[in-house]
Parts: C-alpha cells; sequence; structure tokens
C-alpha cells in the first residue's frame, strides 16, 4: 500500500497529520490547502497528494 498522504507543513517545517490534530484548535491561526499541479510545481513529488499548510498563532497573536 502506498503512502497516499498529503505533505503536511506546520510553521513552515514538514510535519505529520498526527501533530496538527493534536494541535489545540484556538492556536490555529490559519490552514491553506494546495493540490493538483500547484503542490506539484512548489513540492515535486514530495507534493503529490497534496500539501496543507498549518500555521499556529504567536504568543502575542494567542492574547488577542
Amino acid at each position: 500500500v502506498l503512502n497516499e498522504r498529503p505533505l503536511v507543513i506546520l510553521d513552515g517545517k514538514e510535519s505529520t497529520l498526527e501533530a496538527i490534530q493534536a494541535l489545540d484548535p484556538n492556536k490555529i491561526l490559519q490552514i491553506n490547502v494546495m493540490k493538483d499541479n500547484e503542490s506539484l510545481q512548489t513540492y515535486g513529488d514530495k507534493g503529490k497528494f497534496g500539501v496543507i499548510h498549518v500555521e499556529i498563532k504567536k504568543d502575542r497573536e494567542l492574547e488577542n
């Protein structure tokens, strides 16, 4: 069975789906999804099943 999982980028670093599932939803600033040609052009073969970008809030942003 192939690993048909999207590439996960958490705050600019490669991560796992399990890592983002464990995040407190209140700490997530934004989530962006790349798919098809966009993910292939940007990440090559690593992005062939899509890319999930997750950015978490910094301490200052958590106060708001």
